[in-house]
């Protein structure tokens, strides 16, 4: 198995584990999500789930639709992060994890607004990369500060 399968599936897991299962849609923050922590407000739905939510049906997704969505989040939020952080690829499996785990859990575009966390991932000073991630609003939001220790002590160990 190779680093990028390894990354997939320690994500798929951890995600799993983290965002818990809603087989209906669900407030999260200003936005709606489902199953996994599927996003639809950002990422909409894959059009056959879309046409039954179009059609009036309740959307109730069944585990392997919502794992099938959590799969294609993995997949789109980790080109996101190869295009968004300088030497990516060069990045231990845990650290690419604590990566696309951000950026799934915030978003692209708040993802971006950590500079100094990415210029220290850039410069390979991953204590900066982590202190950034605990000195920020994701670590001090009660809702997500759980979560920002657990991804920051993971960006130190590596």
């Amino acid at each position: 198995m190779d680093k990028n399968e390894i990354v997939k599936m320690n994500l798929f897991a951890r995600l799993i584990e983290a965002e818990g299962f809603s087989d209906v849609s669900y407030a999260d923050g200003r936005d709606r999500s489902i199953g996994y922590g599927h996003n639809i407000t950002q990422l909409g739905l894959p059009s056959e789930l879309a046409k039954r939510a179009e059609e009036g049906r309740s959307l109730i997704l069944s585990i392997a639709e919502a794992e099938s969505l959590l799969r294609g989040d993995i997949e789109l939020f980790t080109g996101r992060a190869e295009a968004v952080v300088p030497g990516f690829s060069s990045l231990s499996p845990a650290r690419q994890e604590v990566v696309i785990e951000m950026m799934f859990n915030l978003g692209e575009t708040r993802f971006r607004g950590f500079e100094r966390m990415l210029s220290g991932l850039a410069a390979e000073d991953y204590v900066v990369a982590a202190d950034e991630i605990i000195d920020s609003r994701y670590h001090r939001d009660k809702r997500t500060q759980r979560r920002a220790k657990f991804l920051a002590d993971k960006m130190r160990r590596g």
